[in-house]
């Protein structure tokens, strides 16, 4: 039994090693039975330094930001050479047209290690790294689809849709389904907050909100969407509290 036991913590051992290696996972989890924890103390006291020892050495071996001239530019990638070394970097629009060919930059970096490849991302600024990380923590949403948001909305539309509930602005995005888009502020809208977004701006969105459903019932109806939409933007100017079914009504009494 004592030597079944052995073996069965190296297993486990063996196949964290593999996962840290491929997912730089921190949150991976051994589980061992309590009344078995004693005849393994051993092994798992040599797991835990284990663990200690490639978490600490990925950590200091990271790609945290660069410096260097822009050799290559292309809306979604960029390629920056760092003393004769070249690093190809996935952006956003919104970095990319900040970036000017042949000139030096410096891109604040997000590595992220998988099993076949070793990605770079990079962002103009710290807040716009922050919030791809936000995203990418999300069930369901990868690095490809966090920058495609980035490069879609501003940093503070995103904020303001996920405070606001505001699904509809973010299933325009491309790959981003009505249940992604609900998860996304589910998760996120209590983490958001940092990005200091006024209520103002949240009110904007609401009323976004509200004129997008009840043009789209009016366009079910058979009226032509440039014709409510006018009326629309007048009521909302004047009563940013209207409900769609009240909106609705407005315009149908006023067309």
């Amino acid at each position: 039994m004592d030597r079944h036991l052995y073996f069965l913590c190296k297993i486990k051992v063996f196949l964290f090693m593999v996962k840290a290696f491929a997912n730089v996972n921190q949150n991976f989890i051994v589980r061992i039975p309590p009344q078995q924890t004693t005849r393994c103390a051993p092994e798992i006291a040599r797991f835990c330094l284990f663990k200690n020892f490639i978490f600490g050495y990925l950590k200091k071996h990271m790609i945290y930001s660069l410096k260097g001239n822009v050799q290559e530019l292309n809306p979604t990638s960029v390629i920056i050479d760092v003393n004769g070394v070249g690093y190809y970097v996935g952006v956003s629009l919104q970095t990319s047209e900040k970036l000017v060919l042949g000139k030096e930059t410096f891109l604040n970096i997000q590595q992220i290690i998988r099993e076949d490849a070793h990605l770079l991302f990079g962002f103009n600024t710290i807040s716009e790294k922050e919030l791809f990380n936000l995203l990418i923590s999300v069930n369901g949403v990868g690095p490809v689809s966090a920058l495609i948001m980035l490069s879609s909305l501003s940093l503070q539309e995103i904020a303001s849709a996920i405070l606001s509930g505001n699904s509809l602005l973010l299933q325009k995005v491309k790959g981003i389904g009505t249940k992604t888009a609900e998860r996304i502020i589910v998760d996120l809208r209590d983490k958001v907050q940092k990005f200091n977004i006024s209520e103002g701006n949240i009110s904007n969105f609401v009323n976004n909100k509200v004129k997008d459903e009840a043009l789209s019932a009016l366009e079910v109806l058979g009226i032509p969407k440039k014709m409510s939409e006018k009326i629309a933007d007048r009521f909302l100017k004047t009563n940013a509290d209207l409900s769609v079914e009240d909106l609705v009504k407005q315009i149908l009494k006023n067309i």
